[in-house]
Parts: structure tokens; C-alpha cells; sequence
């Protein structure tokens, strides 16, 4: 299904960015823009000027994107306590001209998107502490910091209007320390502040004295705003949770099929036998070797502390993410993204010269998780499988239950939820019936892909799967939730206990990591590190399904 321009959400909008009637008796502050670590990079200038009756914010962007670069112009005017008056985005984006606009009437703040001869409105309440945000927009958040003088109570409650979106988020503010700076060479103290909307983390920095803004982050996407001639002092590095004395690690490549995966084996520092590997297999979307989310690496997590208690780990970049200019999204199923290849690496890993070929086991997160039973039909000498947050329940069912805790989240309305969850049921009916051609787009993959996927039945693939499981979950994952872990468990009924094991872990979200309250995947922005129970849990259950190896000699990297 084709995404129109009403359908694009809050975190992968390019636009609204802020031009005009520049004025040129004030001095432009210049940012430079880069998302996706610089697949889009550009700049944008904005003036914050002070009127009779408010305040008038002006600026230009342009964007870079291959094959589809971006203009944007916007004109907002505030009164003086900054509630908006009107706001209007131009966006020419690849040649096609779109009108973006706001304004308070009222007791209510009317949207409208106008582009193509086509337009959608929509009305909502204003509310206290409402603001125009957009997450690639400087001017916008330092019409925020203005607004609260620099100062921040707690956990501010704040409703940001997205009308590229036709909509308003609710946010959580809240101040986050302070850290050190350079701008133009000179020294700055500057203040740190978080943004919790929608379910994704921005962090941004400002001037302590005069709350000037400085940088805009969202880890998530790597998403930086930067003020021309700031730089970020980086912050002390704190004490290592492990000795790096316990891990040793190697790049490496290894064949599967044409292609040569790049990969990392990690191994204990000091070894002499052959060891148990394990070798790991991600979830979902383009995941480099690490699974890298924002600044968290639970891969990496995951294989050095293994790697402490005396276990090896291969772990690889998935096709998606290694080659991903040669991988068609619209035919690509899950033998070419998930399957092959970690049938490779598993045949790769037991040919090491450091592992023992009789100890090879699979650990799969999320999708890799899902797939994992049919991994091991393609492998007959796997050990055993570790499953972590591997889901049960269909993808459509799944699909359906995120997206409504992610809307709701982020403040939606009961009707706005239903009518979202009812496109999306509609257009996956489509898709299971057959109705939908193979190439074509639902919900950022083809119908070929979810129909692949909606083929393979875990919970059946689990009763024929040979070798020994454990089952690992975490109690405030909303991705994955203990309905699947349940359903996970009684497919295994049959299989003798000493060939099943399962834990699950309360506070810990989908990463494995803990999260004080709920989850709402904005704690995927700040840095983490897997839980050290669910090492030791994995390590002890692999070394319970291991039996003595022969002796060879101690072997170093």
C-alpha cells in the first residue's frame, strides 16, 4: 500500500523546517542537518525576531536525499507567551509543492495538508504547553526552550502539534544534567534536556546561561542538528563492566552463497579446549552484527560477556544491512533475509578451528527468534536453541497490537487508534487472502514478505524441533509479549523437561535491558547494556547442554 503524504509519521518526516522573509537585521543561526548517519545531510537558518504583538520565526532548509531533495520554508508567528498564532510550511520535495499549515481559532488548533490538488484538516483542543515540533526543525525547539526560560520541573507534560501529520503528540520534557561545550572555540556550559514523544528519545543542548540551542539528537535515527561551529565536549567514559582482559575478538568473513558475510568471531581471551559457539541471529530490519538500536549493541552485550564465561560467539551483519543496495524490498522473503544466511554461519562456525563441532548452537532475538525451528531443520547437528522474545502469535495480530500501544503512547485518540488499526486490518486481510500483488507495499514490506512470514507456523515448527530450547522473555516487552511466551511454553509441553527450560524476566523490555516504568521504545534512545542475569542464564544453560571436549591446545587470537 502506497504511503500518500498524510500517511508519513512524526519520526520519518524530513520536513518541516522553518524559512521565510529572513530578516536581515538579525543574525541567521546556522545548523547543519544530517539523518541516518549522513544518508540525508543538510543545513538550515533560521531568526527568532520579537514583534509588537509576539514573535515571528523564519527560516529555510534544504535536504539532500538522493533522487529526492527537499526546500522547505516556514513562517510562524506566536503571541508573547509564545502560543501559536499561525504556522505555514512550504515543502517542495522532488519538484512537488506542498502546503503544510496551522493556526489557533479559539479554543482549537485547525491543521490542514495541502498537496496534489488534494487536502486533508483536522481539528483539536488546545491545550496548555502546545507547541509546532517537528524532529528535524531547530527553530522549533528553541521556541520550546524559550518558552520554559531553560528551566524544567520533573516531568513536564507538553502536546506537540505534527500537522505534516495532521495531528498532536503528547510529550514527556525533563532535564537531563549539564554537560560542556565549544562554540567558536570558547568554552560553553551547557544544559541538557530529553523529550520523550511518541515513543522516541530526542536529546538537546543549549546554552546554560542563555538557553541558546546548540544540538538536537535522536539516537533512534541518527538524526543530529548542530549549531555551525558547536561541538559537543564528549562525556567521561565510564568504568568498564567487564575487563576487556575476558574477550578476545576477530573480523572475519565467511561464505553464504555468492556473498561474503562480514562477521565477528568473539572469543575468550584465554582458552584450552575447543569451545561451545554460539552463533546470533537478529531480529527484524537491516541489523548490523552488533543489532545496533540507537546507542545500544545487545549483540555486542551479549557475545563478550559469553565470551567471559568461556563461550564463543559468531555474530554477522544480515544481508539487509552488509548489501543492502543489491536487495530488492519487494521480493526479498525470509529464506534470502534470515534463513541462508544463518544456515551459512552456523556450518561456517562449526568448521572454526576454536570451536568444537559437536557444541554449536543458535541464539536468535525477535525474527531470528521466530525462525530459529526452521534454521535448525536446515542444521541437524545444532545443539540446542536459545530463543529470545520470539513471537508466536500471527505477524498481522502482532503488527496491530504495536501499533495501537505505540498511538496510544503517544496520546492518540481512541478513533484515531481505531481508524489506524482498521486500515491495517483491512489491508493484511488483503494480503491473506491474496488479493494484494506480491509486489506491493503493506506496511513497509511487500505482501510476498508477510505472506512468507504468515506461512511459517512457530508454534508448529516447535513440536518437530529436535534439539533442546530455552525460552527467554522479558516482561515489559511490548513487541514480543508473555502472551507469546505462553504460547511458546505449552508448544513445548511434550518435549521432556530436561530438554526445555524457560525464565522470564519482569522488568526487562525487548531489548533485554531493564526500564523503570513502562516500555515505550523511547528507552531504546538512551544507552543500556543487556541484563547480566540474562547472560548467566544463557551461559549456565549452555554449559549444562554441553558435554566434556577433548583437550586441544590453548589458543589465542
Amino acid at each position: 500500500m502506497t504511503k500518500s503524504v498524510f500517511q508519513r509519521g512524526l519520526l520519518c518526516c524530513l520536513a518541516v523546517v522553518v524559512a521565510g522573509a529572513l530578516l536581515a537585521q538579525e543574525p541567521a543561526n546556522k545548523f547543519r542537518i544530517s539523518v541516518g548517519g549522513g544518508a540525508v545531510t543538510g543545513t538550515e537558518e533560521y531568526r527568532i525576531e520579537k514583534t509588537g504583538d509576539g514573535f515571528r520565526v523564519t527560516s529555510a532548509s534544504r535536504l539532500n536525499q538522493p533522487g529526492r531533495p527537499m526546500e522547505l520554508t516556514q513562517v510562524q508567528t506566536l503571541t508573547v507567551d509564545r502560543g501559536l498564532v499561525r504556522y505555514t510550511l512550504q515543502a517542495k520535495v522532488a519538484g512537488q509543492q506542498q502546503t503544510i499549515e496551522a493556526w489557533r481559532e479559539g479554543e482549537q488548533i485547525q491543521m490542514r495538508v495541502a498537496a496534489g490538488g488534494q487536502s486533508q484538516s483536522k481539528s483539536v483542543e488546545l491545550r496548555p504547553r502546545t507547541l509546532v515540533l517537528d524532529n528535524l526543525i531547530a527553530s522549533h525547539y528553541q521556541v520550546l526552550l524559550d518558552s520554559i526560560g531553560g528551566e524544567v520541573a520533573g516531568n513536564e507534560d507538553w502536546w506537540f502539534l505534527v500537522p505534516q501529520r495532521v495531528a498532536a503528540v503528547q510529550g514527556k520534557l525533563a532535564a537531563a544534567g549539564e554537560e560542556t561545550g565549544t562554540l567558536e572555540g570558547n568554552s560553553l556550559r551547557l544544559r541538557k534536556y530529553t523529550l520523550e514523544m511518541g515513543g522516541v528519545l530526542v536529546e538537546f543542548w543549549a546554552e546554560a546561561s542563555t538557553h541558546k540551542l546548540m544540538r538536537i539528537a535522536v539516537p533512534l535515527q541518527k538524526v543530529e542538528l548542530v549549531r555551525e561551529d558547536f561541538a559537543l565536549e564528549p562525556a567521561a567514559a565510564p568504568a568498564p563492566e567487564r575487563q576487556e582482559a575476558a574477550f578476545l575478538e576477530r573480523t572475519l568473513t565467511f561464505p553464504s552463497g555468492e556473498l561474503k558475510m562480514p562477521a565477528t568471531l568473539c572469543l575468550p581471551a584465554d582458552y584450552s579446549r575447543r569451545l561451545p559457539v554460539v552463533v546470533l541471529v537478529h531480529g527484524s530490519g537491516p541489523n548490523d552484527r552488533d543489532e545496533t538500536i540507537g546507542p545500544n549493541k545487545p549483540f555486542r552485550d551479549l557475545a563478550q560477556g559469553l565470551a567471559a564465561a568461556g563461550i564463543a560467539t559468531l555474530r554477522y551483519d544480515k544481508r539487509t544491512h552488509a548489501f543492502r543496495e543489491q536487495v530488492d524490498p519487494k521480493i526479498i522473503t525470509l529464506e534470502e533475509e534470515v534463513i541462508a544466511d544463518a544456515v551459512a554461519a552456523l556450518e561456517y562456525a562449526r568448521s572454526l578451528p576454536e570451536a568444537d563441532p559437536q557444541r554449536v548452537f543458535l541464539l536468535g532475538h525477535s525474527l531470528g527468534a521466530t525462525m530459529a525451528p526452521f534454521i535448525a531443520e536446515r542444521f541437524p547437528a545444532l545443539r540446542g536453541a536459545v530463543l529470545m522474545a520470539a513471537l508466536a502469535r500471527p505477524i498481522d495480530e502482532t503488527i496491530l497490537d504495536q501499533v495501537a500501544y505505540r498511538m496510544r503512547v503517544a496520546g492518540q485518540s481512541h478513533e484515531e487508534i481505531a481508524r489506524r488499526v482498521g486500515e491495517l486490518k483491512s489491508a493484511f486481510a488483503r494480503v491473506r487472502a491474496g488479493e494484494a500483488d506480491d509486489t506491493e507495499m503493506v506496511f513497509f514490506a511487500s505482501a510476498r514478505y508477510w505472506r512468507d512470514l504468515l506461512h511459517h507456523d512457530l508454534i508448529a515448527a516447535l513440536g518437530k524441533l529436535r534439539p533442546p530450547v530455552l525460552v527467554l522473555q522479558g516482561g515489559k516487552d511490548y513487541q514480543v509479549t508473555k502472551v507469546d511466551y505462553d504460547l511458546i511454553q505449552q508448544a513445548l509441553a511434550a518435549k521432556p523437561p530436561e530438554q526445555r527450560e524457560a525464565h522470564l524476566f519482569p522488568e526487562l523490555n525487548h531489548l533485554f535491558m531493564r526500564v523503570e516504568g513502562e516500555s515505550t521504545g523511547a528507552e531504546y534512545g538512551r544507552t543500556g547494556h543487556v541484563d547480566p542475569q540474562v547472560i548467566e542464564t544463557i551461559a549456565a544453560w549452555v554449559k549444562k547442554e554441553v558435554a566434556p571436549s577433548p583437550a586441544s591446545p590453548s589458543g589465542r587470537l
